[in-house]
Protein backbone atom coordinates (compact mmCIF):
# COMPACT_ATOMS: atom_id res chain seq x y z
CA UNK A 1 0.00 0.00 0.00
CA UNK A 2 2.79 2.77 0.52
CA UNK A 3 4.47 1.69 -2.42
CA UNK A 4 1.53 2.71 -4.46
CA UNK A 5 0.77 5.43 -2.66
CA UNK A 6 4.41 6.52 -3.43
CA UNK A 7 4.02 5.82 -6.60
CA UNK A 8 0.77 7.32 -7.26
CA UNK A 9 1.35 10.64 -5.38
CA UNK A 10 4.67 11.42 -7.24
CA UNK A 11 3.35 10.67 -10.57
CA UNK A 12 0.01 12.44 -10.54
CA UNK A 13 -1.63 15.20 -8.58
CA UNK A 14 -2.86 12.57 -5.76
CA UNK A 15 -2.91 13.97 -2.04
CA UNK A 16 -1.88 10.81 0.40
CA UNK A 17 -4.82 12.00 2.73
CA UNK A 18 -6.79 9.47 4.83
CA UNK A 19 -9.81 8.66 2.22
CA UNK A 20 -6.94 8.03 -0.09
CA UNK A 21 -4.93 5.35 1.97
CA UNK A 22 -8.55 3.78 3.11
CA UNK A 23 -9.05 3.35 -0.70
CA UNK A 24 -5.54 1.75 -1.05
CA UNK A 25 -6.37 -0.47 1.93
CA UNK A 26 -9.53 -1.37 0.38
CA UNK A 27 -7.60 -2.14 -3.00
CA UNK A 28 -5.06 -4.31 -1.53
CA UNK A 29 -7.99 -6.52 0.44
CA UNK A 30 -9.48 -7.44 -3.26
CA UNK A 31 -6.38 -8.03 -4.81
CA UNK A 32 -5.45 -10.22 -1.71
CA UNK A 33 -8.79 -11.72 -2.65
CA UNK A 34 -8.39 -12.30 -6.41
CA UNK A 35 -4.75 -14.03 -5.48
CA UNK A 36 -6.63 -16.24 -3.35
CA UNK A 37 -8.98 -17.14 -5.84
CA UNK A 38 -6.29 -17.53 -8.71
CA UNK A 39 -4.42 -19.81 -6.32
CA UNK A 40 -7.99 -21.66 -5.18
CA UNK A 41 -8.47 -22.24 -8.98
CA UNK A 42 -4.87 -23.81 -9.89
CA UNK A 43 -6.20 -26.23 -7.37
CA UNK A 44 -9.35 -26.77 -9.17
CA UNK A 45 -8.07 -26.90 -12.42
CA UNK A 46 -4.75 -29.23 -11.63
CA UNK A 47 -4.57 -32.80 -10.00
CA UNK A 48 -3.09 -32.18 -6.59
CA UNK A 49 0.36 -33.44 -6.83
CA UNK A 50 0.30 -30.68 -9.79
CA UNK A 51 -1.39 -27.84 -7.82
CA UNK A 52 0.73 -28.78 -5.36
CA UNK A 53 4.61 -28.23 -7.08
CA UNK A 54 2.97 -25.16 -8.61
CA UNK A 55 1.79 -23.69 -5.80
CA UNK A 56 5.53 -24.55 -4.35
CA UNK A 57 6.93 -23.30 -6.87
CA UNK A 58 5.00 -19.79 -6.87
CA UNK A 59 5.10 -19.31 -3.29
CA UNK A 60 9.27 -19.47 -3.27
CA UNK A 61 9.32 -17.57 -6.43
CA UNK A 62 6.97 -14.71 -4.23
CA UNK A 63 9.53 -15.22 -0.81
CA UNK A 64 12.76 -14.87 -2.85
CA UNK A 65 11.61 -11.81 -4.56
CA UNK A 66 10.43 -10.40 -1.37
CA UNK A 67 13.97 -11.06 -0.35
CA UNK A 68 15.22 -8.98 -3.32
CA UNK A 69 12.94 -6.29 -2.72
CA UNK A 70 13.93 -5.50 0.81
CA UNK A 71 17.39 -6.37 0.04
CA UNK A 72 17.25 -3.64 -2.30
CA UNK A 73 14.99 -1.52 -0.83
CA UNK A 74 17.36 -0.86 2.35
CA UNK A 75 20.57 -0.49 0.38
CA UNK A 76 18.87 1.94 -2.10
CA UNK A 77 17.26 4.56 0.14
CA UNK A 78 14.29 4.92 -1.88
CA UNK A 79 12.31 5.21 0.45
CA UNK A 80 8.60 3.58 0.65
CA UNK A 81 8.77 3.22 -3.35
CA UNK A 82 9.12 -0.02 -4.95
CA UNK A 83 13.34 -0.60 -5.75
CA UNK A 84 12.20 -2.71 -8.36
CA UNK A 85 9.91 -0.68 -10.12
CA UNK A 86 11.35 1.11 -12.95
CA UNK A 87 9.63 4.48 -11.54
CA UNK A 88 11.17 6.25 -8.70
CA UNK A 89 11.74 10.08 -8.39
CA UNK A 90 14.87 11.71 -7.87
CA UNK A 91 16.19 11.25 -4.31
CA UNK A 92 17.70 13.33 -2.14
CA UNK A 93 21.55 12.68 -2.43
CA UNK A 94 24.63 13.41 -3.92
CA UNK A 95 24.86 12.06 -7.69
CA UNK A 96 27.43 8.85 -6.82
CA UNK A 97 24.97 7.76 -4.01
CA UNK A 98 21.77 8.05 -6.59
CA UNK A 99 23.86 6.12 -9.41
CA UNK A 100 24.84 3.31 -6.73
CA UNK A 101 21.71 3.47 -5.87
CA UNK A 102 20.20 3.04 -9.70
CA UNK A 103 22.90 0.13 -10.39
CA UNK A 104 21.81 -1.37 -7.12
CA UNK A 105 17.93 -1.31 -8.29
CA UNK A 106 18.95 -2.71 -12.00
CA UNK A 107 20.95 -5.63 -10.30
CA UNK A 108 17.94 -6.28 -8.41
CA UNK A 109 15.59 -5.90 -11.21
CA UNK A 110 17.94 -8.34 -13.15
CA UNK A 111 17.96 -10.90 -10.30
CA UNK A 112 14.26 -11.27 -10.13
CA UNK A 113 14.36 -11.67 -13.89
CA UNK A 114 16.26 -14.53 -13.34
CA UNK A 115 14.36 -15.93 -10.48
CA UNK A 116 11.21 -15.72 -12.91
CA UNK A 117 12.79 -17.23 -15.88
CA UNK A 118 13.46 -20.20 -13.53
CA UNK A 119 9.99 -20.68 -11.83
CA UNK A 120 8.79 -20.21 -15.18
CA UNK A 121 10.87 -23.07 -16.41
CA UNK A 122 9.87 -24.98 -13.45
CA UNK A 123 6.29 -23.97 -14.40
CA UNK A 124 6.57 -25.27 -17.83
CA UNK A 125 7.99 -28.76 -16.76
CA UNK A 126 4.89 -29.31 -14.77
CA UNK A 127 2.25 -28.10 -16.79
CA UNK A 128 0.90 -29.44 -19.90
CA UNK A 129 -0.20 -26.95 -23.20
CA UNK A 130 -3.98 -27.35 -22.34
CA UNK A 131 -3.27 -26.57 -18.53
CA UNK A 132 -1.19 -23.65 -19.25
CA UNK A 133 -4.37 -22.19 -21.60
CA UNK A 134 -6.74 -22.87 -18.84
CA UNK A 135 -4.64 -21.22 -15.74
CA UNK A 136 -3.58 -18.24 -18.17
CA UNK A 137 -7.17 -17.57 -18.53
CA UNK A 138 -7.44 -18.10 -14.16
CA UNK A 139 -4.50 -15.08 -14.42
CA UNK A 140 -6.30 -12.92 -16.39
CA UNK A 141 -9.41 -12.96 -14.39
CA UNK A 142 -7.26 -12.06 -11.69
CA UNK A 143 -5.22 -9.17 -13.29
CA UNK A 144 -8.82 -7.65 -14.30
CA UNK A 145 -9.99 -7.95 -10.74
CA UNK A 146 -6.16 -6.16 -9.56
CA UNK A 147 -7.23 -3.65 -12.23
CA UNK A 148 -10.61 -2.86 -11.24
CA UNK A 149 -9.37 -2.66 -7.85
CA UNK A 150 -6.89 -0.17 -8.43
CA UNK A 151 -8.77 1.85 -11.01
CA UNK A 152 -11.34 2.16 -7.92
CA UNK A 153 -8.90 3.59 -5.61
CA UNK A 154 -7.15 6.16 -7.74
CA UNK A 155 -9.32 9.54 -7.82
CA UNK A 156 -11.65 10.20 -11.43
CA UNK A 157 -9.55 11.56 -13.96
CA UNK A 158 -6.43 9.35 -12.92
CA UNK A 159 -4.39 8.49 -16.38
CA UNK A 160 -4.78 5.35 -17.91
CA UNK A 161 -1.07 5.10 -17.91
CA UNK A 162 -0.29 5.86 -14.12
CA UNK A 163 -3.17 3.98 -14.01
CA UNK A 164 -1.72 0.89 -15.74
CA UNK A 165 1.59 1.40 -13.60
CA UNK A 166 -0.03 1.21 -10.14
CA UNK A 167 -1.94 -2.05 -10.98
CA UNK A 168 1.36 -3.27 -13.10
CA UNK A 169 3.22 -2.62 -10.16
CA UNK A 170 1.15 -3.86 -7.51
CA UNK A 171 0.80 -7.40 -9.82
CA UNK A 172 4.80 -7.52 -8.90
CA UNK A 173 4.29 -7.92 -5.37
CA UNK A 174 2.02 -11.00 -5.95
Amino acid sequence: MRALAACASARAPIDIDDEFIARLMSAVREMDGADRAYRTSIEAQLPAPKATALLQAMARFRADVAAVRERTRVTTGYGDFDPLDTYVPAIPASHAHAVRAANTADLGRNEVAQLRAQANARIGELLDRDEIVRLTEAKRVRNAAFDKAIRGAVPAGTSDGIATHLMLLADGWY
